[in-house]
């Protein structure tokens, strides 16, 4: 077993150089990255920690990795058109930008692969990170503290994406490491200390409504301390919002509150407490599910992961939010914090991130409701501003859509008449390119350990267009091909006619109702749902066959008195692997192909 996975990773390094140093991908990259070079745009993320580290230090192997690119932009949708039109021009085809899921971001398609995410910075915001940034090689990077902002902003949500977290907190280490936090030399900070009758009833009032207390105060309890200083900061759900404010009102007699709207999606909702100017209290409302840590004395102290995103956060807010402090305190405290995260022994709690978290994680389905709900609102006229801020669209007139490089999305036969093959809007997208499919026929023979396949029989049950089935009746005994969808059917029937491969048999109809057939090999490519399956978080995404969950679907024909020996399905990355343990079978193995996976089953 243990040279079978050796095998296989040595087999995905070899998969993983042959995509990455593909002439049409370095010439996709090097066009972003040009323009990235020239243009007033912030790159974060993955990539930009990756770049910001030495070369010893960094996690990206450029053998092996394509660069994404992620960044910020004052002009979102005139720079992600600005990408598009530069990608034509490079003869690169089939290039179109669309919204993404986040509202505000827009991705920029070439070739049907994604190569720049580009979101929409407010500019006072942008203004203090590109005073910040950092520069290597031509391209700016937001600085380490915003990085770290979004990174403590991943941990401290544990019904997230939960499954990044090794990864990210990994990433954070290595950031630290070369880019220490600075302390600068602490203002003089003249702090009010809290009577003991009101720490009595703020700590009676924090037990009793499931408030978590952040801040300064946070952080002294985070190191077991006990002292209770002005201004509180404090974190409820929107429900108990209003009700949380008088409260604390009640507290300080003749206190007046502000409130504030969400800040550059940095920071919430939230309502200021004054008394005589000034700050005691600062109220937020959670925007997701916040981790926190619960006392004997049942209160809630913020974890340090939630403290350290909303400290981060504050260093890029405008000035009302640290005007009653400074800024050196909170990079101070910060660097505190940062010290208690790397060293258990110094923080109060054991666990640095909790799974207890105050307020609603918005899951996918969540988050596509609230883009439908707006695109329903916004969509009474599509040239205003307001729908063009969200919902831009753009694809070049020269962008050489389907018919001008056909020739690569088919294999390559002697004879073939390529401007003859038809394809459909579908086929365009979903069909598996000509060297996708070589490499799917390379994985079949390594995994059914044979030279060739010419001696078996396979059944493609989503023939689409014809990629995949035209490749399987150049390498197999026979092929039997299904198609459900009219359109595609014709052109699937069409392009196998072109190819002449008189060992290949076309069907019309739903292939899970009507095949049922002893053959050597059953292939399937269900649908993944369309460019959105990316947005769905790695591991969630569960796929169907018909009615029936792929899993479902495969289980009947593992059981059927037709079961063939081998299952060949090709998967995106972020796939419900899990769902497949229950099959019962001899073993599954994954073939990475570019970005997505095929899945081999052995059956029988």
């Amino acid at each position: 077993m243990e040279e079978v996975a050796e095998a296989a990773e040595k087999a995905q390094e070899i998969i993983d150089k042959l995509e990455a140093s593909k002439p049409e991908i370095r010439k996709m990259m090097s066009v972003v990255k040009r323009f990235i070079q020239k243009n007033r745009v912030l790159c974060y993320g993955g990539t930009a920690i990756n770049n910001l580290l030495p070369p010893e230090k960094q996690f990206y192997n450029p053998e092996t990795d394509i660069p994404d690119y992620d960044f910020f932009t004052e002009n979102p949708q005139a720079h992600s058109k600005e990408i598009a039109d530069a990608l034509v021009r490079e003869g690169i085809p089939n290039v179109e930008v669309k919204p993404g899921v986040h509202l505000g971001t827009f991705k920029v398609f070439a070739d049907y692969t994604g190569v720049a995410d580009v979101s929409s910075m407010e500019r006072p915001v942008f203004k203090k990170l590109w005073a910040e940034s950092i520069e290597k090689d031509g391209i700016h990077y937001v600085p380490p503290n915003f990085l770290r902002m979004s990174m403590y902003l991943e941990l401290s949500r544990p019904r997230g994406y939960v499954e990044r977290w090794k990864k990210v907190y990994t990433r954070l280490k290595l950031l630290d490491s070369e880019y220490p936090i600075d302390c600068p030399k602490e203002d003089d900070v003249h702090e009010e200390v809290m009577d003991s009758q009101t720490t009595k009833k703020v700590e009676e009032l924090l037990a009793k409504d499931n408030i978590i207390l952040l801040g300064f105060n946070a952080t002294t309890l985070q190191k077991s301390g006990r002292s209770w200083k002005l201004p509180l900061d404090l974190l409820v759900t929107p429900e108990n919002f209003n009700k949380t404010v008088k409260d604390v009102k009640d507290l300080f007699p003749r206190s007046e509150s502000t409130d504030y709207a969400e800040y550059a999606e940095i920071l919430p909702v939230h309502t200021d407490i004054t008394v005589k100017n000034k700050l005691v209290a600062r109220v937020f409302e959670t925007e997701a599910c916040h981790s926190y840590h619960a006392l004997p004395n049942r209160m809630r102290i913020a974890s340090i992961p939630t403290l350290l995103n909303f400290f981060f956060a504050m260093l890029y807010a405008d000035h009302e939010f640290i005007e009653h402090t400074s800024k050196q305190r909170i990079v101070c405290t910060a660097k505190e914090l940062v010290d208690m995260a790397e060293n258990a022994g110094k923080r109060r709690f054991k666990l640095l991130t909790p799974t207890d978290c105050t307020g609603v994680q918005k899951d996918m389905a969540m988050m596509k409701k609230e883009r439908n709900d707006m695109y329903s609102k916004l969509s009474t006229n599509k040239n205003s501003r307001e729908f063009l801020k969200y919902f831009f669209t753009y694809t070049p007139k020269q962008s050489f859509r389907g018919r001008g490089r056909i020739n690569t999305m088919f294999p390559e036969k002697s004879g073939v008449d390529y401007t003859k093959l038809m394809m459909t809007t579908e086929g365009e997208y979903s069909i598996t390119k000509k060297h996708d499919s070589e490499k799917i026929i390379a994985s079949m023979k390594t995994f059914m350990k044979v030279k060739s396949l010419k001696e078996k029989t396979i059944v493609d049950l989503t023939g689409n267009v014809g990629g995949d089935t035209i490749r399987f009746g150049m390498n197999f005994k026979h092929v039997d091909s299904y198609e459900w969808n009219p359109e595609n059917y014709k052109a699937l029937k069409h392009n196998v006619e072109l190819y002449n491969l008189k060992n290949v048999d076309v069907h019309e109809g739903n292939s899970t109702e009507l095949f049922h057939k002893r053959v050597d090999v059953l292939y399937l490519d269900p649908p993944w749902g369309g460019p959105e399956y990316k947005d769905v978080k790695e591991g969630e995404l569960d796929l169907k066959m018909g009615d029936k969950f792929v899993s479902e679907y495969l289980k009947t024909v593992i059981d059927s008195e037709w079961k063939p020996s081998y299952i060949f399905m090709k998967v995106p990355a972020n796939y419900k692997f899990l769902s497949l343990n229950t099959l019962g079978v001899k073993k599954i193995t994954k073939f990475k192909i570019r970005g997505f996976y095929l899945l081999g089953i052995h059956v029988t």
